[in-house]
C-alpha cells in the first residue's frame, strides 16, 4: 500500500513512499541500532509493535527545516544527507547511515526541524510517534540521557559547520571543540551577559533557540539600543576575551535557550594554529564593534533631533 504524507506529516509523492506490509518483521533490535541497547527486551518488544517501516525513494525529503516533527526515525538500510539553511546559503551537514537515529531534537524540545533529510537511495526508514517514544523515555532515563547526548552532539555540529568563523576549520577541529565544550541551557528570559560584566572564560555558539542583543545608552542609563538577535549557528560573548574589555553587550535569551560554551584556552589554541580562523574572528569582531557605535551613533542623533 502507497501511503502520501505518511512521514512527519509531508506531502510526499504517492509513488515515493511504499508502507512495508504488515507480514515484513520490523527489526528494531540492538544489533541494527546500537542506540537501543539501554532499552529492555519488554520495552524492544514493545517498541517493535509502536514502530511503522516504509521504503522511500532516493530524491525524498524525509522531514523538512522550519516544520513541525511527532516522530522519531531509524534508518534501517540506505543513506540519508542532513542540509541546513543558514542566512540564505545551503550547508551540506552531514549523512546518515544505518543504525542511526534523526529527527531526535525537535521532537525531544517541541522545536521545528532544524534540517532537512533527503534521501540519497532507496531507504527503509521506521518511525515511531512523539507520543510513545516519549512514555519510553520517561521510563528508561538512561535511554533518554543517550538520545539527548546524540542531540546536543548534532546540534552543537551543525552550529558549528554553519557559522561563519568556525565554518572554515577542518571538521576533525570542529569535532574537537565539540567535544569539549560545556552545554548550558537558559530559560526564556533569562541573561547569559550584561552590558559592562567582567570577562568571563567562555565564548558561546547558540545551538537552538533565540536571543535578542542589546547595549545600554552611554548617555542615558534607562535606554537600551537593540544590536539585533541572534539564533542557532550565530556567536556571542568573543569580543572580551580577544580585547581583555568587559562585555558590551547584554544577551538574554526570547525563548528556550540552548548553546555551547567555548574556553579561551581552546579558542586560543585553534587562533594560534590556524591563521585564518584568527583572521575571520577578528574580521567578525570588528564589524560587530563597529556596528555597535554606528547604531549608538544613529540614537545619539536622534536624541538631539527630538529636543
Amino acid at each position: 500500500m502507497f501511503i502520501a504524507g505518511c512521514l512527519s506529516g509531508l506531502t510526499i509523492d504517492n509513488a515515493a513512499v511504499d508502507e512495508i506490509n504488515s507480514s515484513t518483521p520490523i527489526h528494531c533490535d540492538t544489533k541494527a541500532f546500537p542506540i537501543l541497547a539501554s532499552l529492555s527486551s519488554g520495552e524492544l518488544i514493545y517498541l517493535r509493535t509502536l514502530t511503522m517501516g516504509f521504503h522511500v525513494r532516493r530524491g525524498e525529503h524525509v522531514i523538512k527545516e522550519g516544520e513541525q516533527n511527532h516522530y522519531l526515525y531509524l534508518l534501517k538500510e540506505g543513506l540519508l544527507k542532513v542540509e541546513k539553511i543558514y542566512h540564505d546559503r545551503l550547508y551540506s551537514l552531514a549523512y546518515i547511515t544505518p543504525g542511526q537515529m534523526f529527527g531526535e531534537s525537535s521532537f525531544l524540545y517541541g522545536t521545528l526541524v532544524g534540517a532537512t533529510i533527503t534521501t540519497v537511495e532507496n531507504s527503509i526508514i521506521y518511525q515511531i510517534h512523539s507520543h510513545e517514544m516519549h512514555a519510553i523515555l520517561d521510563r528508561n532515563q538512561q535511554f533518554k540521557r543517550s538520545v539527548q547526548q546524540i542531540s546536543e552532539y548534532r546540534l552543537a555540529s551543525s552550529a558549528l559547520a554553519i557559522n561563519h568563523v568556525f565554518h572554515g576549520l577542518p571538521a576533525a577541529a570542529r569535532e574537537i571543540i565539540v567535544y569539549n565544550a560545556r552545554f548550558v541551557k537558559l530559560n526564556k528570559g533569562e541573561f547569559l551577559y550584561r552590558d559592562g560584566d567582567a570577562i568571563n572564560q567562555f565564548m558561546c555558539v547558540l545551538i537552538s533557540g533565540a536571543a535578542e542583543v542589546y547595549t545600554n545608552h552611554p548617555e542615558h542609563p534607562t535606554q537600551y539600543i537593540s544590536l539585533g538577535t541572534v539564533g542557532a549557528g550565530d556567536e556571542v560573548g568573543e569580543i572580551p576575551l580577544i580585547t581583555g574589555e568587559p562585555h558590551t553587550a547584554n544577551v538574554r535569551a526570547t525563548e528556550s535557550l540552548q548553546l555551547i560554551m567555548i574556553s579561551t584556552e581552546s579558542l586560543l589554541a585553534f587562533c594560534d594554529r590556524y591563521s585564518a580562523f584568527a583572521d575571520t574572528l577578528n574580521e567578525s569582531i570588528d564589524n560587530k564593534l563597529q556596528k555597535r557605535e554606528e547604531l549608538i551613533a544613529q540614537q545619539r542623533t536622534l536624541h538631539e533631533i527630538n529636543l
